[in-house]
């Protein structure tokens, strides 16, 4: 399975001309030795140009792309296209590394808005009403956080796939110049291609997102209070002071320890943190 041979044909050759500048298009024929050859087998051969090229006849003209078909068993035709037009972003990208993998991750940001009930303000004193008691229901807070969405080339499905879904980051890490502290960050949103081809080079496109909370972080934490106390190994319901005692209707705070709070009040009251996601080092994610 190879490139026996190629052929520049008259048919199909023109140009576009427009503001941005000027296009010239060159059409080639292309033989191989088996029907069951694929355009891999033509880019294999390196027989067409290389990108940015230049074109044969006219050194202010490159090369850019290719549309390569099959029009019979034995026999291929490329359709490529020349111009002088300034490159882009991404061509000089292209331009400067050949292989897609080596090329620096893109990062984007957007911001994500929610709400979520408010406990504490931004001074960590509690919310409470006139009568100094959390407030019943707990009123919202609009939040909003920041999310870096990261698109880089990889050469396969990363091994790291299925461990860093919903992860939050254990360690410092930089992405796009910002500093990020540990578990302020969590990675979302994983996607991969299916394999794309560029250059010769195989290689599937990976994006994520990383939603940050500078703030608040991603623990997941509540108000220490409930209907029952812990004595030993087993929980009691808690009574109230009437008489006879009857058991509490209205969580009361508690210690942290699961007994009811001495001196209970919105400036005294515990709070439970729990650990709900993975920790992972986001150094090692390919944010470059």
């Amino acid at each position: 399975m190879a490139v026996t041979g190629i052929v520049w044909e008259w048919r199909d050759r023109g140009g576009k001309v427009s503001i941005d500048g000027t296009d010239d298009t060159r059409v080639a024929l292309i033989g191989v030795s088996s029907r069951y050859d694929s355009m891999l087998t033509i880019l294999q051969s390196g027989i067409l140009p290389t990108y940015l090229s230049p074109h044969p006849d006219n050194p202010f003209y490159s090369y850019r792309e290719a549309d390569i078909k099959p029009i019979g068993p034995y026999v291929w035709r490329a359709v490529c296209r020349y111009s002088d037009k300034p490159l882009s972003a991404e061509e000089k990208e292209r331009k400067k590394e050949p292989n897609p993998c080596e090329r620096k991750a893109d990062v984007s940001w957007k911001t994500h808005h929610y709400q979520e009930g408010f406990y504490k303000d931004l001074d960590n004193k509690a919310v409470v009403n006139s009568a100094g008691d959390f407030p019943i229901p707990t009123p919202p807070i609009d939040r909003s956080y920041r999310v870096a969405h990261v698109v880089k080339n990889v050469p396969d499905v990363p091994t790291w796939l299925d461990d860093y879904e919903l992860a939050i980051n254990s360690d410092h890490f930089v992405i796009d110049g910002r500093a990020v502290a540990p578990q302020k960050a969590r990675l979302s949103g994983l996607d991969i291609s299916s394999f794309q081809e560029e250059n010769g080079y195989r290689f599937r496109v990976l994006s994520f997102d990383l939603e940050i909370r500078k703030l608040l972080g991603w623990a997941i934490a509540f108000v220490d209070r409930g209907l029952r106390k812990k004595v030993g190994t087993s929980l009691e319901t808690i009574f109230d002071n009437s008489t006879p005692k009857r058991p509490i209707t209205t969580p009361v705070l508690l210690d942290g320890d699961g007994l009811p709070l001495d001196d209970p009040g919105p400036d005294t009251a515990k709070y439970m943190s729990y650990r709900g996601y993975n920790y992972k080092p986001f150094n090692d994610l390919p944010l470059t």
